[in-house]
C-alpha cells in the first residue's frame, strides 16, 4: 500500500482532473501524505487552481508561485524549531558565511489559516516569505518544501567534514506525513513517548517509542530510557527500552 506520494518539479498538465482528484481524495479521505517540492515547474497558479488546490495551504504571491533562482540560506521560525519534521536539523538553517546557500525557491505567498510556517527565506518579503510549510487536511498530512536544490544540505556539510542531517530530515518527512512520530515537544519537556495502540489484551506485546532531549532542548544520542508496566492486580514489573536515534 501506498503511504506518501511525492510530487516533485513536475507541471500540472502531466495530470488530468480525475487523477488529481483521486489524489485529493487519497488524502482527505484515506489519511495519505502528500508532500510537494519546488522548481520551475512546481507549484505555480496552475497548481493551484486545480482540484488539489486545496490542498497546497497556500494562495500564490504576487509572483504566482514561479521559482525564483537566487542563493540564500533558509531560516527556521519559533515553529520549526520545535517541530518534529525538524528535529535535529538545525545545521540545514545556520545563518552564518559557511551556511548552506540553496539554489532558490518558489514565492507561493502567505500560508492559509491553520498552515504552519516552519521555514522562510529570510532575504525575501521582510524575512517572512515561507519556504516550508505544513498542516492537515482531512484524515491526511500535507507538506510543502517550496526549495531547490536541497542535495546542497548533504554536499556542503560533507565538504566541511561536518554530518549532514540531510538524510535525517527526508525521513521525519516522510513519517509526518504518513501520519507517525508526529508529537512534538512544548514547554520545556525533555522526554516523549507513545505506544504502538491505545489499547492491549493480555499477553500482547507492547511497543514503547521513545524521544529524549537534553535540558537545552537538542535530541539525546544513546539515551536509555526505562518503563514502568502495572499490569492490573499485580505487583510492578520493570521493562527496558531503547530510545529510538
Amino acid at each position: 500500500s501506498i503511504d506518501v506520494v511525492i510530487l516533485g518539479d513536475i507541471m500540472r498538465e502531466e495530470f488530468d482532473d480525475a487523477q488529481l482528484v483521486l489524489l485529493r481524495r487519497f488524502v482527505e479521505e484515506k489519511g495519505g501524505g502528500l508532500i510537494l517540492t519546488g522548481g520551475n515547474h512546481a507549484l505555480g497558479r496552475a497548481w493551484v487552481e486545480s482540484p488539489i488546490g486545496n490542498l497546497l495551504g497556500f494562495m500564490p504571491g504576487g509572483d504566482g508561485g514561479r521559482f525564483i533562482e537566487e542563493p540564500f540560506t533558509p531560516a527556521l521560525t519559533a515553529e520549526g524549531m520545535s517541530h518534529p519534521i525538524l528535529e535535529g536539523c538545525a545545521p540545514l538553517f545556520e545563518q552564518s558565511a559557511d551556511g548552506v546557500k540553496l539554489g532558490g525557491c518558489n514565492s507561493i505567498g502567505n500560508p492559509k489559516p491553520g498552515v504552519q510556517a516552519l521555514a522562510v527565506n529570510p532575504e525575501r518579503s521582510g524575512g517572512r516569505m515561507p519556504v516550508i510549510i505544513c498542516h492537515q487536511a482531512g484524515k491526511g498530512h500535507v507538506l510543502c518544501v517550496a526549495l531547490n536544490t536541497t542535495w546542497k544540505w548533504y554536499f556542503h556539510l560533507k565538504a566541511q567534514g561536518r554530518h549532514s542531517p540531510y538524510e535525517k530530515f527526508w525521513g521525519q518527512a516522510a513519517r509526518w506525513a504518513a501520519g507517525r512520530d508526529t508529537a512534538a515537544f512544548s514547554g520545556g519537556q525533555t522526554l516523549l513517548a507513545r505506544t504502538d495502540r491505545l489499547e492491549y489484551e493480555q499477553g500482547d506485546t507492547v511497543r514503547i517509542t521513545a524521544r529524549v532531549r537534553t535540558a537545552e532542548g537538542l535530541p539525546a544520542d544513546d539515551a536509555e530510557v526505562w518503563a514502568e508496566v502495572i499490569p492490573p492486580q499485580a505487583a510492578p514489573h520493570d521493562a527496558g527500552a531503547n530510545t529510538e536515534k
